[in-house]
């Protein structure tokens, strides 16, 4: 699966984002304008009880050796300050230790990160572009 979503390109990515995202209970996540999205791939909301959260995501299609670092996660922290309660990064690769720990800092939007592991095993478990 991992391979698969490697071959893709960034556009295709954040449109399988997308689709993920909304199998997974997100609402209303739509793909924003390639090129002056501001770090924002994907934006939409997730609904708590009776409370909704605005939600951002960056998705990156690397390759397995590709980590995404602290830098990123940070920027796209930054990009989101202010408009959005939650971010979700998710990547084809993994996350480096450093991306790991500044995902969550008090006072400060958190961002979930979904590595290219945990997507495999999110889409065999919830039947997201799959067929079994």
């Amino acid at each position: 699966m991992l391979a698969y979503l490697r071959s893709l390109s960034a556009s295709e990515f954040e449109e399988f984002s997308e689709l993920f995202l909304n199998r997974y209970g997100f609402k209303s996540m739509n793909v924003t304008s390639i090129g002056r999205d501001g770090g924002i791939d994907a934006k939409g909301a997730l609904k708590i009880g009776i409370a909704e959260m605005r939600v951002a995501a960056q998705c990156k299609r690397y390759a397995a050796h590709n980590k995404v670092g602290r830098p990123d996660v940070s920027q796209f922290r930054g990009d989101i300050t202010g408009e959005f309660e939650q971010g979700i990064f998710i990547t084809t690769s993994s996350f480096t230790k450093e991306a790991e720990i500044v995902s969550f800092k008090a006072g400060c939007v958190p961002i979930i990160l979904i590595d290219g592991e945990q997507l495999a095993e999110i889409m065999i478990k919830k039947g997201i572009g799959i067929q079994k």
